[in-house]
This record gives C-alpha cells, structure tokens and sequence, in this order.
C-alpha cells in the first residue's frame, strides 16, 4: 500500500519539488491547448528518469514558460 506524504503548506511542498514537468501540446506549429504542470520532482536527475515526456524545467522557468505559452494559445485562438 503506497502512502501519501502531507506536506503544511504549498510553499513547502514547491520548496522540496523544484523541478516540474510541462506538458505543451501543438501540432504541426500550433498551439492545441493550454501549457500546465503535469508532474513535480525533488531532483532534475529524478524528473529526467521518471517524466513521460513534457519539458523539464525548475518551478521559476515553467512559470515564465506557461505564462507565455498561454498568452499565445489566447491570442491564436482569437484570430
């Protein structure tokens, strides 16, 4: 039986899960959805062995990352 580990606050949990794996799909050059967070993990070492796919990337760049990636989807949409 697997167990959960509960953690006091959001904070803490970003804090011991740095690197997070983004999932931004498009196809042929277009932006199909919404970028998101999918996974998170304590190490890049760990986030590059067990992500199935997605950017890996620290909390700070996937930020940044999905703030533009979204912006665009909108815009695209709206043409």
């Amino acid at each position: 039986m697997k167990t959960r580990k509960m953690y006091n606050s959001k904070e803490e949990f970003e804090r011991l899960h740095p690197y997070v794996c983004v999932e931004a799909p498009n196809f042929d050059g277009k932006k199909y959805a919404p970028a998101q967070i999918i996974k998170s993990f304590t190490s890049k070492k760990v986030a590059e062995n067990r992500s199935e796919g997605g950017l890996i990337m620290t909390r700070k760049q996937a930020e940044k990352f999905i703030k533009r990636w979204n912006e665009d989807f909108k815009a695209q949409l709206s043409k």
